[in-house]
């Protein structure tokens, strides 16, 4: 990451929370090079060449999770991407003016939602809800359940939630 933007974060960067930081980097670090955004915490179900290939023919292609609001956490970009640019310019303004007081989703959702409102008629691409699963593989029934077909996946993958995995772990294991 240092190769790409130097050893020293942006000013308006200190202080935030590792979210906020990651929301900003994740967006420099495609924006400079075209590719993919993968967070850890999604599970694939089938190969990605294909959405990976997207880079190369859209500006930006997402997913949204929550009623109409773009996600950061599985997307591809094309390099020099507007839609990434514009939401970078976001994160940058609002950190700036509100410090550490940032709400939650500022630097992902907010910022996209802004760069979209900016860049509407660019290449962009919403991928359909059913291609990507917002789940919690920490419930037994993610393992359990017929309905996410383990075997015959029609999705990219599940997009689970490390945020609270660790107390997930813990009821799971006082479970079993």
């Amino acid at each position: 990451i240092e190769d790409m933007i130097g050893d020293r974060l942006p000013k308006f960067l200190e202080g935030q929370y590792i979210c906020q930081v990651s929301d900003w980097i994740r967006k420099k670090v495609v924006h400079m090079n075209g590719g993919m955004w993968l967070d850890c915490d999604f599970i694939c179900f089938q190969n990605l060449d294909g959405v990976v290939d997207m880079s190369k023919s859209f500006d930006y292609a997402s997913w949204d999770e929550w009623c109409n609001r773009w996600m950061d956490n599985f997307f591809v970009a094309k390099k020099g991407s507007l839609m990434l640019e514009a939401a970078m310019e976001y994160i940058e303004k609002a950190y700036t003016e509100k410090g550490t007081k940032v709400e939650w989703c500022e630097g992902s959702t907010n910022a996209l939602n802004y760069a979209y409102s900016l860049h509407k008629w660019q290449k962009v691409l919403k991928f359909p809800d059913h291609v990507i699963s917002f789940t919690s593989a920490m419930e037994d029934e993610f393992f359990f359940n017929p309905y996410y077909g383990v075997g015959e996946y029609t999705s990219f993958g599940a997009m689970t939630s490390c945020h609270h995995m660790a107390e997930s772990l813990k009821q799971w294991d006082e479970k079993t």
